[in-house]
């Protein structure tokens, strides 16, 4: 089977319904990438549409379980795959409960994982550490 890869725009047009050209073509796109491919994209684009969903700034402002649970029903309804698949499944339930960027808990796991330290002056990162280790 031949792989697709998929880009933020692509997934936040079809996830939001917010142009009627752009997040129709996204979904026609997607409905039909499904049947012969695997869709998968990169563990940044992930990222990059939590930051887009959840943006007060220049997003849809969603709140962090309304972002969690829109992007995460996507995830399981196309199979999308992605390198870090079971590390952004532990960091988005991390992310739902903490008020900490994702990449900084992708930051923190990654290290955690390898066994290792994680130097920031984040704040954030170092409270992740308190509360996960």
């Amino acid at each position: 089977m031949k792989k697709v890869f998929v880009d933020t725009n692509i997934l936040i047009r079809a996830l939001t319904n917010d142009h009627p050209i752009l997040s129709k073509n996204a979904r026609k796109f997607l409905e039909e990438s499904l049947k012969t491919s695997q869709l998968c994209t990169t563990d940044c684009v992930i990222a990059e549409c939590i930051y887009v969903l959840s943006s007060k700034t220049i997003g849809y402002r969603l709140d962090r379980k309304r972002v969690v649970k829109v992007l995460g029903d996507f995830i399981l309804l196309t199979d999308i795959d992605f390198p870090s698949k079971p590390l952004v499944w532990e960091a988005l339930n991390i992310y739902t409960n903490e008020n900490v960027d994702l990449c900084d808990i992708l930051l923190f796991l990654s290290a955690k994982r390898e066994g290792a330290q994680v130097f920031s002056f984040d704040n954030d990162v170092k409270r992740l550490g308190n509360r996960c280790s």
